[in-house]
């Protein structure tokens, strides 16, 4: 059987990821098993292009460390939002108590921090209906 050198390999690997991460990027495939069908295209890409038992584990482990990465660093920029029940919210209150001097009464605290609560629990339905609507 005559077997393509690697680099060729790469070479026609690479456009079906691209194509399959391009549709999950744009909007066009909203499903999360053609995502999860992408990060696997990636894994098969980097055992074939690189088919070395010392280049196969890490490539394997990188992708989804990588996904776990973007992840954390979407939670992270969330969780600084100036939403009173979030990291954020607290930061904010601490920048108007030392802007005003004297700390915010816990009247005004407790109901930010309902309001924010009701947003982000209003905000997970929102978001889990329009899934829903998705999948129909």
């Amino acid at each position: 059987m005559n077997q393509l050198p690697r680099y060729e390999r790469m070479v026609y690997a690479i456009p079906v990821l691209g194509w399959m991460l391009k549709d999950v990027a744009y909007g066009d495939k909203d499903n999360i098993y053609y995502f999860i069908a992408a990060l696997v295209m990636m894994w098969i890409i980097a055992i074939i292009a690189f088919g070395y038992p010392a280049i196969i584990i890490p490539a394997l482990v990188a992708v989804p460390v990588i996904f776990l990465a973007l992840l954390s660093i979407n939670l992270a920029f969330i969780n600084v939002l100036p939403i009173p029940v979030l990291d954020g919210g607290h930061l904010l209150f601490l920048l108007i108590e030392r802007v005003k001097g004297s700390p915010v009464s816990t009247r005004v605290l407790g109901y930010s921090q309902v309001l924010g609560l009701v947003f982000v629990l209003l905000l997970v339905l929102f978001v889990t209906y329009n899934d829903i609507l998705r999948l129909l």
